[in-house]
C-alpha cells in the first residue's frame, strides 16, 4: 500500500442530466429539448414558465431558471419535472440542501424514478452522506433489475466507487464483478476493483485488473495514472514510465504532474518534482495538494519563504496543524541552513 504516494487517481465519473419526458410531452431540462434553443415570451401557464426554465438551463444560467420552474411550480404543484429540473439547477448552483429537498418532493410521487434516484444519489455524496447514496443506488439496482438494462453495469460500478471511499473493500469487489460480467471492457471497473484489491492487500490481482484497463484503453491517461500510483512504491522506474505515459496522453492532466512530483520527490530529484508541482498548479491553482508537497520541496531546497507561502496556500495556517508545521519549520532553520549549502554544493 503506497506510504508517501497517497493520492490515488480519483475517479470522476459523472451522472448525466436527466430527461423527463413522463412528466409532459417531450419536454426535458435545458439543452435537451429542442424547444428551449429559443426564449419562451409568453408567460401565461405553467408550462410556458418550465419552458422558459429549460432556455435559462440551457443558457447555463441556473438562478433565472430555478426562479421559473419555482413559478412554474407555484401555478401548478403537480408539476413534478418542474421540481425534478429545479433540483438539477439548485445542484448546479452548489444548492445541495435545497436540490436534496426537490429530489426528496419527487421520488415521494414517483418513488421508481431511476433519473432522480440518481440525481439525489449524487447530491448526498455532495453532502458528504455515503450511505444514503448507497441506498439510492441499491433502489436504482432493483428496479432496473426487474427489467435489466445495458447500463445497469453503470450503477454497479457507481456503487462499487462509493464502497471504495468506504473502505468497504469487499463490497466494491463485488459489484465490480456484477458491473465486468455485465460490461466486460468497462476499463473504470478494472480499476476500480484494481484499487480496492490493492487496498485489500492483493497487489498482484490488482496490477492485472490495471493491466487489463490498459489493453482496453491504451489511450487512458487515468489508467496510467492510477497503476503507476501502486507501482510507485515497488518499482519506481516503471512508475514514471506510466506517469510519462499518462502526460505523454493528457499534457493537461494536473494530478499526474502532481503524482509524478512526489516520485521525484522520493527519487531526490528536487528540481524535476518542483517542475511538476508547478505544472500542477499552473494547471489547477487550487490544488492545495500540490502546494503543500511543493512547500516540502521549497523547504528542502532552502526556500523558506517560498515553502511557507505554499503552506499558506495549501490553507494549512487555517489548523492547529498549520500552526504546528510552521513552528516546526522556524525551529528547524538553523539545520536547514547547513542542509541547503550542502545541497548546493553537490549539484
Amino acid at each position: 500500500m503506497p506510504t508517501l504516494h497517497t493520492r490515488i487517481a480519483v475517479l470522476i465519473t459523472a451522472v448525466a442530466l436527466s430527461s423527463f419526458a413522463a412528466a409532459w410531452a417531450t419536454h426535458s431540462c435545458g439543452p435537451h429539448n429542442p424547444q428551449s434553443t429559443e426564449l419562451p415570451l409568453a408567460q401565461k401557464t405553467a408550462y410556458d414558465w418550465a419552458r422558459r426554465g429549460d432556455f435559462w438551463t440551457g443558457c447555463r444560467d441556473y438562478r433565472h431558471a430555478v426562479q421559473d420552474y419555482s413559478e412554474a411550480i407555484r401555478l401548478d404543484p403537480s408539476l413534478v419535472t418542474a421540481i425534478s429540473c429545479r433540483g438539477d439547477n439548485y445542484f448546479d448552483l452548489g444548492d445541495y440542501k435545497s436540490a436534496l429537498l426537490d429530489y426528496n418532493e419527487v421520488l415521494k410521487r414517483t418513488p421508481e424514478d431511476t433519473f432522480d434516484l440518481h440525481s439525489r444519489a449524487n447530491t448526498k455524496l455532495k453532502l458528504s452522506d455515503k450511505a444514503g447514496a448507497i441506498d439510492d443506488l441499491s433502489r436504482v439496482i432493483a428496479i432496473k433489475s426487474k427489467s435489466p438494462s445495458q447500463h445497469l453495469f453503470y450503477d454497479f460500478r457507481k456503487r462499487a466507487e462509493i464502497y471504495l471511499e468506504l473502505e468497504k473493500f469487499r463490497e466494491a469487489v463485488s459489484d465490480c464483478d456484477i458491473a465486468i460480467r455485465l460490461s466486460p471492457k468497462d476499463t473504470w471497473s478494472y480499476i476500480i476493483r484494481g484499487r480496492a484489491l490493492a487496498f485489500s492487500g492483493h497487489y498482484d490481482l490488482a496490477m492485472n485488473d490495471f493491466n487489463r484497463a490498459i489493453k482496453i484503453s491504451p489511450t487512458s491517461s487515468s489508467s496510467y495514472n492510477v497503476r503507476a500510483t501502486w507501482l510507485a512504491d515497488r518499482n519506481k522506474a516503471a512508475a514514471l514510465e506510466d506517469y510519462n505515459m499518462a502526460l505523454k496522453l493528457d499534457n493537461q492532466f494536473g494530478m499526474a504532474y502532481g503524482n509524478r512530483g512526489l516520485l521525484h520527490l522520493e527519487m531526490g530529484d528536487m528540481k524535476s518534482a518542483l517542475a511538476d508541482f508547478d505544472q500542477a498548479l499552473n494547471i489547477d491553482p487550487s490544488d492545495r495538494w500540490a502546494a503543500r508537497h511543493r512547500a516540502d520541496v521549497r523547504f528542502l531546497m532552502g526556500d523558506i519563504v517560498g515553502a511557507l507561502s505554499d503552506l499558506q496556500m495549501a490553507s494549512l495556517f487555517c489548523s492547529m496543524f498549520g500552526i504546528l508545521s510552521l513552528i516546526g519549520l522556524l525551529a528547524m532553520f538553523p539545520l536547514l541552513q547547513a542542509f541547503s549549502t550542502t545541497y548546493s554544493a553537490d549539484e
